[in-house]
């Protein structure tokens, strides 16, 4: 089967599950390319990609006449009809069909179209199937599930399957178009279960390592401040956050006016990640809604985490109860830095029994649920339903 994954960008550092899911559906004999609007701030393309960004306009030109030619009625429609262009909510219509035509004839070499997120990705790949005569399908993932509910729908009930990354995201996909519950399928992303699984345990008196871009959805003020409070409760441990991004500098400043134990190493290669987070004694995420609506799904660093055996400590974020249980970890308010200490009180003074416990159920939560392997069979299973 030949595969065309439309995304934003690609390959995207803070991406790697979609780049995990490409090389395990290529393991499995998936032909797959990759149209994008843009290159993303990840390492060399894994396979071939197709930018919608760079395109000269004779090639537009000629690329939107083969796209007429090709498929007269859908392109009529469209033009007549569709609100949803690129770039986000464009209303340009025949701007928008010179924008997407160049990516078209990569769309008609495809058996199928799927995208990565539930918002201009999904549209991209609704409108290039329809004018390629493809199926298609797109993977929700958190606060895409957030977005214009209209779109929302429209996407859903065109599409041949839609991928939740969540419970809670498949329910906001459901609440979104009710009369399609039996296309929306449940299936967690990709993560390198090999790369983070360690076969000794955790050490105990390791560093509590944090993974993620430095935004306030993440809720790292949050993180640093509990950090700060725990005084003898931390001992010599050090709290390593590990990423990038636009509240580095404000993060700096509130580590050293609180004189908090935190590290910002910056971002790293996935390797260095992991081997970062195979030293930890325990995993700290803990997410909340930004101001400006921003919130995390189900973080691929937690369920990284869990791969490693390390005990957990979170929020209770939607998207996020569902994977960190009593059994894995322990979760707090979100926003609520007084039960987030509470927290990692709890997560520093676990006996090495407690320990082993919830590494053995970590690791098989995230082997049985996320490993690429299974994740891409069950993809492929998905890809090749009867169409609607």
């Amino acid at each position: 089967m030949r595969l065309l994954y439309v995304l934003e960008r690609y390959p995207e550092l803070s991406q790697t599950f979609v780049e995990q899911e490409i090389a395990a559906l290529a393991d499995l004999g998936m032909q797959i390319t990759v149209a994008a609007i843009s290159p993303g701030t990840g390492a060399e393309a894994s396979v071939a990609v197709s930018y919608m960004e760079g395109c000269g306009a004779m090639r537009r030109v000629a690329a939107s006449v083969a796209v007429v030619a090709s498929n007269p009625a859908a392109v009529l429609t469209q033009l007549t009809r569709e609100p949803a262009w690129p770039p986000p909510g464009g209303s340009h219509r025949f701007r928008g069909l010179l924008r997407l035509a160049p990516l078209a004839a990569v769309a008609r070499r495809a058996d199928h179209v799927h995208a990565h997120f539930a918002t201009e990705a999904a549209d991209m790949a609704r409108l290039l199937a329809a004018s390629a005569r493809k199926p298609y399908s797109f993977t929700a993932h958190g606060v895409d599930s957030y977005s214009d509910q209209t779109e929302l729908a429209a996407n859903v009930r065109g599409a041949a399957f839609v991928r939740a990354c969540s419970d809670h995201v498949r329910d906001r996909l459901i609440a979104a178009a009710p009369e399609c519950e039996d296309k929306v399928h449940e299936l967690g992303i990709a993560i390198n279960f090999e790369l983070f699984d360690s076969p000794i345990e955790p050490p105990p008196n390791g560093p509590i390592v944090s993974v993620g871009r430095l935004v306030e959805k993440k809720g790292f003020d949050d993180l640093i401040a509990a950090w700060a409070t725990l005084g003898q409760a931390a001992g010599n441990r050090e709290l390593v956050i590990i990423g990038d991004g636009p509240l580095r500098q404000t993060l700096e400043s509130q580590i050293s006016s609180l004189g908090a134990n935190v590290r910002l190493t910056g971002p790293l290669p996935n390797a260095q990640v992991a081997a970062l987070v195979r030293t930890a004694s325990g995993f700290a995420l803990t997410p909340k809604t930004a101001k400006d609506g921003d919130r995390d799904g189900r973080p691929a660093a937690i369920v990284e985490a869990m791969a490693a055996g390390l005990p957990i400590v979170s929020t209770s974020q939607p998207g996020i109860p569902g994977l960190v249980t009593s059994d894995v970890g322990f979760l707090a308010s979100p926003g609520s830095r007084d039960e987030i200490a509470s927290a990692l009180r709890k997560a520093l003074s676990l006996s090495h029994e407690e320990r082993s416990m919830m590494r053995k159920a970590s690791r098989s939560i995230a082997l049985n649920g996320y490993a690429p392997p299974k994740v891409a069979a069950e993809m492929i299973r998905l890809f090749n339903l009867p169409a609607n």
